[in-house]
This record gives structure tokens, C-alpha cells and sequence, in this order.
């Protein structure tokens, strides 16, 4: 139901931020999408949940519910919007050290590389409360299906990455005209930073069925951290490129490397290293 619900909000926005990078639209009209896209997914949460008869939402709002999950969940909101930053902030830098130019070819890359992000999101939603079940009644199984969901996550980057390599730059040059050759060439490299994005959503559903929401904001702080620096040294030296290098590095740590650093995660690097060499889903 979550995935029927927010899945066409987040196409038509998708499609909105291609047009708008087409047309060259000013900041304000992605801050704008941005708000509208939330905005459908909203609605059609509501008509969806209404459909298979479970919208009578406001008849079952328990006001110290409400306010216990938001105590749980504060780590993971503020994971939202450290991950915002850390997956922008590679284009502000790089308009402040290089260029707009710059900017603008990354950003083609970053857009189309990004389009299919809603895939791991919406089968990580659509999977998250049997895995749950699982946590509470059968804690083999229950990793079996983490492991599962890691190997499909793989599987579908693989199968959307490797095709996406070999035709990142005519598909941009089709789309775009020949003076964004070099966007495909970034596109090329940076869609494979879906791999390591995808098993960080998939493993989302594990750190929430531990109760361990601090440890993913963690995480993703350092990756934003990571980027960061690693903008400061690389987009100096390679541009655009340098970013699309500091961003893949940023995912993988922060989805895959720091796994093995932190020893309750250490069943979590082994099982990720397992579906990155071996993803078999089905």
C-alpha cells in the first residue's frame, strides 16, 4: 500500500526535475517540486489507504503513541535531512570552487543517476513489516530475509548499473545535445553509488528493528562528513568528475565500510559483502 501510495508522486516529480534541469529552471522551481512531491505522496497515501479501507486515520490517533514514536524516530529525521545535505552539497561546493558550468553537467549525471532510487525505497517499504515479524518470532529467519533484501538490492543496482554504463553517454547526448557528453561520462561512474545507497536503505530496516536509530544517524554523518572532505581535496584537482569520485566513496562508507568498524555490525558487513559478490534474490 505505502509503495502504490507514493510511488506516483515521486514519478511525476522525477519528471518535473528533468524537465526543470532541460529548460535550465531556476533553484526556486526544484524547491517547489520538491514540496509538491511530498505533498502528492501525501495524498496519495490517504486514497490509497482509504481504498483497501484503512483510512479512518483520525479515529485512531492515540496522542501518546504519536508522541513515543516521535521520540523513537528523532535519530532517523534528522538522518532525512543529513542526508539531503550530504547528497547536495557536492553541487554547492563545486559551483563555489569550479563554476556553474560545471554544476549544471554535473547535475544531468546526479539526476539521472538518482531516477531510480525509488525502487530499493519502495521494496524496503513494502518488505520492512514481515522482516519486523520475523525479528519477533524467528531470528533465523529473520536474517535469512535481511539477507533477502540485501541480495535483491544488489541485484537490481546491478541490473540497472551495468546497462547504464554502457550507454550513459549517447543516452546523454540524445537527451541533453553533444555539449553534455561529459555528463554521461559522470553518469557512467555514478550510478554505481546506487549499489551502496540501496544496501543503506535495505539495512535501515535492521538498525529499526534494533532499536539502534542513533547508530544509523551515525552512519550517514560520517558519510556527510566524508563527502565533504573529500570534495575539498578532489574537486579542485578533477571538477565535476572529482565530485562524482568523493560521492561514490561517501556511499560506500557510509552504507558498507563502516560495517566493519562497529562490532554489532559486523553480521551486517558479512552479509552485505555476500550479496555484492553472490546476489542472488529468488
Amino acid at each position: 500500500m505505502t509503495v502504490l501510495g507514493r510511488a506516483p508522486g515521486f514519478l511525476v516529480a522525477f519528471c518535473l526535475k528533468v524537465a526543470g534541469i532541460f529548460f535550465q529552471a531556476p533553484l526556486v522551481v526544484f524547491a517547489v517540486i520538491l514540496l509538491f512531491e511530498k505533498v502528492f505522496e501525501a495524498i496519495g497515501l490517504i486514497l490509497t489507504g482509504r481504498r483497501n479501507g484503512t483510512g479512518g486515520f483520525w479515529h485512531r490517533f492515540a496522542p501518546g503513541r504519536a508522541r513515543q514514536m516521535l521520540a523513537d524516530s528523532w535519530p532517523f529525521i534528522f538522518s532525512g535531512l543529513v542526508i539531503v545535505i550530504y547528497m547536495r552539497i557536492d553541487q554547492i561546493m563545486l559551483g563555489r570552487m569550479v563554476g556553474e558550468g560545471e554544476v549544471g553537467i554535473y547535475s544531468v549525471a546526479v539526476s539521472l543517476a538518482e531516477g531510480w532510487y525509488f525502487i530499493p525505497m519502495a521494496v524496503v517499504s513494502s518488505t520492512f513489516p514481515r522482516i519486523v515479524s520475523y525479528y519477533r518470532q524467528d531470528r533465523a529467519r529473520f536474517f535469512a530475509s535481511l539477507q533477502k533484501l540485501y541480495n535483491q538490492m544488489v541485484g537490481i543496482s546491478y541490473l540497472i548499473a551495468l546497462p547504464t554504463t554502457l550507454v550513459a553517454v549517447p543516452l546523454v547526448t540524445v537527451l541533453y545535445g553533444t555539449e553534455y557528453a561529459r555528463s554521461g561520462e559522470m553518469l557512467a561512474l555514478l550510478v554505481w553509488g546506487g549499489v551502496f545507497t540501496s544496501l543503506g536503505v535495505a539495512r535501515s530496516s535492521y538498525l529499526t528493528a534494533e532499536n539502534r536509530a542513533r547508530l544509523h544517524f551515525f552512519t550517514v554523518a560520517v558519510g556527510c562528513l566524508l563527502n565533504v572532505g573529500l570534495n575539498f581535496v578532489l574537486i579542485p584537482l578533477y571538477g565535476g568528475m572529482g565530485a562524482v569520485f568523493a560521492s561514490m566513496a561517501a556511499y560506500a562508507f557510509a552504507a558498507y565500510v563502516v560495517c566493519f568498524f562497529y562490532p554489532p555490525l559486523f553480521r551486517t558487513a558479512i552479509m552485505m559483502t555476500r550479496a555484492l559478490l553472490f546476489p542472488k534474490f529468488w
